[in-house]
């Protein structure tokens, strides 16, 4: 298991470096960054326990916040192709890659708690 948390937190910190470019940078590189403390933290066998409540309210807020957009582009667009660049009118393609890197990042953040717990 400490193999797959230090991936994980390899895949963090690029998912980080990634937002760059993206056009909210200051919200989603620490979440990342975030994230990758919790799952560099369980490779080094450290729970902690606050920091992963907080994550966990932040990716469910996130959830909340991105579902409209998600919801947009599968029933108003077809689930067309988010992998086309951001452009101004089509604001759901970005809130949908947001809305799924949030159920990754919750998928880590499970996969903490199951860790712990078991």
């Amino acid at each position: 298991m400490k193999i797959l948390f230090g991936v994980l937190t390899v895949v963090f910190i690029l998912f980080a470096g990634l937002q760059y470019n993206d056009p909210d940078p200051l919200i989603w590189i620490p979440y990342y960054l975030g994230i990758a403390v919790l799952t560099g933290a369980m490779a080094n066998g450290k729970f902690l326990k606050w920091f992963a409540i907080v994550m966990t309210v932040a990716s469910i807020v996130g959830l909340i916040h991105y579902f409209p957009g998600v919801y947009d582009w599968e029933v108003n667009h077809n689930a067309e192709n988010i992998a086309q660049s951001m452009k101004a009118d089509k604001p759901y393609i970005e809130e949908t890659r947001e809305f799924f890197g949030v159920v990754i990042s919750l998928a880590a953040i499970a996969l903490v708690y199951w860790k712990r717990n078991k």
